[in-house]
């Protein structure tokens, strides 16, 4: 059996869902403050990607939309924890989950790669106009002679 000494860390991804109606800027000060928490609790921050919004599987907090988030990171155990308790204390995280990636992992093994702290620009797909909708192409009712009265 391996000996894991006081200097590993563990590799953590969160992922986590941001209101739907919040302004880009105060999404990129919530993803800093973040990322400002992993490194204070001496935890290394690999990267954070906003990957913009998008549906929703379930309706929660009555959005069916949100600003999905997901952020790579090294920390000691205890760091998950207050983690998801400051998100858990934000009123614009709709949902979160942090998984761990790996177990042991020596500090310097990651490097840190780009942010991605804007969201990507995706155009909206267009909503059908009421001319264009399947009612409307639906041809009328078969009526025969024999059904009229």
């Amino acid at each position: 059996m391996t000996q894991i000494s006081e200097r590993h860390l563990r590799k953590y991804e969160t992922f986590f869902v941001l209101r739907p109606d919040i302004d880009d800027d105060d999404a990129v000060t919530l993803l800093t403050k973040m990322k400002g928490l992993v490194e204070n609790a001496g935890g290394t921050h690999i990267q954070m990607r906003n990957l913009g919004r998008k549906k929703l599987g379930w309706e929660r907090k009555r959005h069916n939309k949100g600003v999905y988030v997901q952020h790579h990171y090294l920390g000691k155990p205890g760091i998950v924890h207050e983690y998801e308790r400051r998100l858990g204390i934000e009123e614009d995280v709709l949902l979160r989950q942090t998984i761990v990636r790996s177990k042991t992992v020596e500090p310097g093994s990651e490097t840190e790669l780009e942010d991605q702290l804007t969201p990507p620009v995706v155009r909206e797909r267009r909503e059908a106009a009421p001319s264009e909708s399947f009612e409307a192409k639906r041809e009328p009712a078969f009526e025969s002679a024999e059904y009229a009265e």
